[in-house]
């Protein structure tokens, strides 16, 4: 599944398995889905895999004998530039996918989903204004009338968003948060300076305004689709308290100050705003980080986790990660290896934190 020319999906929820009927699917549907990727690029490559993994290894093999297999159908020459099919082991690193995303493309899969180039948002505007609702009931004991939505009102709750379609989106799609908001603003600007200029008062005038009209009205309503979805970015952002959480995995990513780690751990685990899927995360960043400290409060933060809305499956992925991707599946220091990436993290979103003052220059 393309999601656009550097990046396809296999659509596969999870491949973390314990039997071997499912690991033995999970095996074939990475290779039969490489297999067609291959196919459809009329690439015959080379192939390399992380030595020091057992499944990169397994996984070469696999597609090596398919090829093999099917001669007939990678009967492709090879070019002055051979390609070369990589694999890599993802539970070599399993800090960097913890962590909050703050890209565009990124936050939008992250908090609403991106499926085939469409985010739906009926179900989160949904769960907001319940949540509204019951903060207004909370606050006040007055019955207050249902805010109807008015006639004619073009929100959306499906938005497309295609690079291929989409310029705007193919310019900002690995944007920082801040500087989104930056571009934004900007693209609104030109909106309005192109309406300005439609000034009609001549019949050359007026063939050159309904010529030019399609375009402008797509293009304000291109701009006018991110604005919206700018906004519900932000509601998540203020939310779900995401600022603090993504100061705290950052600190738990590059340093190693277990005292000050715990304490911050626990002040937001009591956070009510922040998600019970994030606490999870916060207490596997922090089991990985200080796995093997003396001092560790893992199981308590653990035991804590239920009170806090997170459900025994969530709370039972903690142990998972410990044992697929601990120190004792590896034998780099984790948090070694990633001190240079994340570093170069916070340098791509340096001034995060002064990015929401955009929304308050006017």
């Amino acid at each position: 599944f393309p999601h656009f020319s550097s990046l396809f999906s296999l659509h596969m929820k999870s491949l973390i398995a314990s039997d071997p009927d499912t690991k033995l699917k999970n095996a074939e549907r990475m290779c039969d889905g490489l297999a067609a990727v291959l196919l459809s690029l009329k690439k015959k490559p080379l192939i390399r895999y992380q030595g020091n993994s057992k499944k990169c290894q397994s996984l070469a093999q696999d597609i090596t004998r398919k090829m093999g297999a099917e001669r007939g159908l990678f009967d492709y020459s090879r070019t002055e530039s051979t390609t070369v099919l990589l694999i890599i082991d993802r539970t070599g690193d399993p800090v960097t996918p913890l962590l909050a995303q703050w890209t565009y493309q990124a936050m939008v899969h992250e908090y609403f989903g991106i499926d085939n180039d469409t985010v739906d948002l009926k179900e989160y505007r949904k769960q907001a204004e319940e949540k509204k609702r019951l903060q207004a009931e909370g606050s006040s004991s007055e019955e207050k009338p249902e805010k109807k939505k008015q006639k004619g009102d073009q929100t959306k709750d499906h938005i497309v968003l295609s690079p291929s379609q989409d310029q705007f989106f193919l310019d900002n799609m690995f944007e920082n948060w801040g500087q989104l908001g930056i571009n934004v603003q900007e693209a609104m600007k030109e909106v309005q300076q192109k309406d300005q200029r439609h000034q009609v008062q001549t019949i050359e005038d007026m063939k050159q305004f309904m010529e030019n009209f399609p375009e402008f009205n797509r293009l304000k309503g291109n701009v006018a689709k991110h604005v919206t979805l700018l906004g519900d970015l932000l509601d998540v952002v203020n939310g779900r308290n995401m600022l603090d959480v993504s100061e705290l995995e950052q600190e738990l990513a590059v340093k190693d100050d277990h005292e000050s780690a715990k304490t911050k751990v626990y002040n937001l685990l009591r956070d009510r705003k922040v998600t019970p899927m994030n606490k999870v995360k916060l207490v596997i960043l922090y089991s990985l980080r200080y796995e093997n400290h003396p001092d560790k409060e893992t199981s308590r933060m653990m035991n804590l986790l239920p009170n806090c809305g997170a459900s025994d499956e969530e709370v039972g992925l903690i142990p998972i990660v410990l044992k697929t991707c601990g120190t004792s599946s590896h034998a780099h220091d984790l948090f070694g290896s990633q001190k240079s990436f994340t570093d170069k993290f916070i340098g791509k979103v340096a001034g995060l934190k002064g990015g929401e003052k955009i929304y308050i220059q006017h």
